[in-house]
């Protein structure tokens, strides 16, 4: 499990997509590994319990900060709306 992550980790700021403007030039790149793969978004809103934050992007730690948020064990789950993260978007107009 820690060489994806890590591997990702490294890999996201060479390859991939950049949906916010950030200095970190972090990229999201398309492989599903928990959600780290969505690195960009992390850069860009590092407290966002979802990295994966367009519905189509698979996300599998935020399922399971889901899981157990319903759970009742984890509470306090940030979330970052749509319309803050269309502010940030690269092709946001100002």
């Amino acid at each position: 499990m820690h060489h994806p992550t890590f591997s990702i980790n490294s890999l996201c700021h060479l390859f991939g997509k950049q949906d916010y403007d950030r200095a970190a030039e972090s990229r999201n790149l398309a492989f599903p590994i928990w959600g780290e793969a969505w690195h960009n978004t992390y850069h860009g809103f590092p407290t966002f319990s979802r990295h994966g934050a367009d519905g189509r992007q698979i996300d599998l730690s935020a399922q399971f900060i889901e899981l157990i948020e319903k759970l009742g064990i984890a509470y306090d789950v940030m979330r970052v709306g749509a319309a803050r993260r269309a502010r940030k978007t690269l092709n946001a107009v100002s």
